[in-house]
């Protein structure tokens, strides 16, 4: 029943925006675009995140600046985000984006997986849609960068919710993963979610308007994902799901921090 959706073509949108979408070709077929910039935002988001993390770690990541540099950066990049344009603002010169792409930013190959994950999760939520046959939706038209349009497909809370379930199980029910694997596996979804999260915090930002709250999702992800997992290795995951809720409550406080100091992200 599945097997059509290896048919379905993925094509890269060159906007600098954090999305993806399930969308209709011009001869009734489906297809899948992404936004260009995806790699490289989830690239600085992820590498700061597990910077902070896994400073404790035998990993080096981490190592090479402060906490503050990553949640700066992290928070500047959020709000690139937001204004959908390749701006990244300096604070003072405090803090530069650069220590998160140039050479002191190797990936470790924890990164490199977490960015996969959360790649694959966007992919696979996006099948899910074609799958599921959402695309019979009400049609739209929807600017990106440069003011050019693009038809997609509005979708309802509960459609979404669908859409993610089709994609946690895939990934969670993979036979190449181990227990560790599947736990990382939900913390880099966690990571995302939380990023998406803070894309529309303190501010009237939203995802189309279509999307269900980023958090309310993720905790039905986490809910659908208890299944896949044996009790230690759960107990695990849960350790991890914690660690990042610790981790973006702290960066809203953060950036409220900032801004009253008057400083501009």
């Amino acid at each position: 029943e599945e097997m059509h959706l290896k048919n379905v073509p993925v094509g890269i949108l060159k906007t600098q925006e954090l999305n993806a979408f399930a969308i209709r070709t011009p001869r009734g077929n489906a297809a899948i675009a992404l936004y260009s910039a995806i790699w490289l935002y989830l690239k600085i988001e992820f590498y700061c995140i597990l910077a902070m993390w896994l400073r404790k770690s035998n990993k080096p990541i981490g190592a090479h600046h402060p906490d503050e540099s990553y949640a700066v950066n992290l928070l500047q990049i959020i709000e690139t985000i937001k204004t959908g344009a390749f701006i990244v603002y300096d604070l003072k010169g405090e803090y530069s984006i650069n220590d998160c792409i140039g050479d002191a930013s190797k990936p470790e190959s924890i990164v490199i997986f977490c960015i996969d994950q959360a790649l694959t999760f966007i992919l696979l939520h996006e099948y899910g849609h074609i799958f599921h046959g959402h695309l019979n939706n009400q049609l739209i038209r929807a600017k990106v960068n440069g003011g050019s349009e693009i038809s997609i497909y509005l979708t309802s809370h509960q459609q979404e919710y669908e859409a993610d379930l089709f994609a946690i199980t895939r990934l969670l029910k993979s036979k190449d993963k181990n227990e560790s694997m599947k736990s990382m596996t939900l913390a880099s979804i966690s990571m995302l979610f939380h990023i998406f999260d803070l894309c529309v915090y303190d501010s009237n930002n939203k995802i189309l308007g279509t999307h269900p709250p980023s958090l309310d999702r993720l905790e039905r992800i986490i809910s659908i994902s208890k299944d896949f997992f044996d009790q230690k290795s759960w107990e695990e995951a849960v350790h991890y799901l914690q660690s990042m809720n610790s981790i973006f409550n702290s960066m809203k406080d953060f950036k409220l921090r900032i801004i009253q100091a008057g400083y501009k992200l």
